[in-house]
């Protein structure tokens, strides 16, 4: 990463889902998120309290931008969810799958061969996870193309089907866990040893997120 801004930080925290169902909490998660990747010269967008075609509408116009001038793109989606979907604050789903669409190479021309991150806090179904008793405690520098879902990390709070879980005043568990880890490790850590950090501390306490990648290099910040 060598550009001042690195690139666009989008943060989508909804928070009030109507009546009693508020996401309390939220706000924190929210508020760590921004301070951290301001923190690594990311331009950030707040955005609360979005309806389902709210919430597709900023992300397409994020994707519709130049970001030539870019290092990186970063999307948090804070939410009610179920499994592979998140929710507005009108109860309709949008499929996470449909959001990443998005910034593939045909539609994102301008992000093609540069990282995009997607972390999703939101439970992904209503089970608790079950623990178990453990046994023991093709491309080269200077390609033109690259294919077109390269270079995406997907890091979800918690395993599709399962629940995932929210203090009311500190935030949730995985958001918690990311922001301290990325904080304490970033300058000399990549990407994704930074969020195995993460699974192994949230899952002790009983949640299992869930890291896709097809990043095709280590990821600092």
């Amino acid at each position: 990463m060598k550009n001042i801004p690195r690139g666009d930080a989008i943060i989508i925290n909804n928070v009030n889902y109507g009546g009693s169902n508020k996401r309390k909490g939220s706000d924190s998660d929210a508020e760590k998120l921004t301070k951290i990747f301001h923190d690594v010269y990311f331009n950030i967008s707040m955005k609360r309290d979005l309806e389902s075609h709210e919430i597709f509408d900023v992300i397409r116009e994020m994707s519709s931008r130049d970001h030539s001038e870019s290092d990186a793109f970063v999307c948090c989606i804070l939410a009610h969810g179920s499994e592979n979907a998140v929710y507005g604050i009108d109860r309709k789903e949008i499929q996470i799958r449909d959001v990443i669409n998005l910034f593939i190479g045909t539609h994102c021309k301008s992000l093609a061969g540069k990282p995009k991150l997607f972390l999703v806090q939101a439970c992904q179904g209503d089970d608790d996870h079950i623990m178990v008793r453990s046994q023991r405690d093709y491309v080269a520098d200077g390609i033109k193309y690259v294919p077109n879902e390269a270079d995406m990390l997907l890091a979800l709070s918690t395993m599709p089907g399962y629940y995932s879980y929210r203090n009311e005043i500190l935030g949730s568990w995985f958001i918690q866990s990311f922001v301290k880890h990325f904080a304490e490790n970033y300058k000399n850590t990549h990407l994704l040893d930074i969020l195995t950090l993460v699974s192994s501390e949230v899952s002790e306490r009983g949640q299992m997120p869930l890291v896709i990648s097809t990043l095709r290099k280590h990821l600092y910040f």
